[in-house]
């Protein structure tokens, strides 16, 4: 859910075609911590509109 309400677009500029949709952990490494468990990173998703061999544009949000 928290996936759809980041990505949901104002509708202005609609990503269409092949698509590709994936989070990860923005925040780089500190010491004594493994993964995602540290209030200074941040959950962020990412769509990737895809056309030809390139991207054509891609959305990024902060959903944590």
């Amino acid at each position: 859910m928290k996936v759809m309400k980041a990505m949901k677009s104002s509708g202005n500029n609609k990503i269409e075609g092949n698509t590709e949709v994936d989070e990860t952990v923005v925040g780089g490494q500190e010491e004594g911590v493994v993964g995602r468990k540290n209030n200074k990173k941040k959950l962020v998703v990412f769509a990737i509109e895809r056309k030809g061999k390139g991207v054509s544009r891609m959305y990024g949000k902060v959903i944590y």
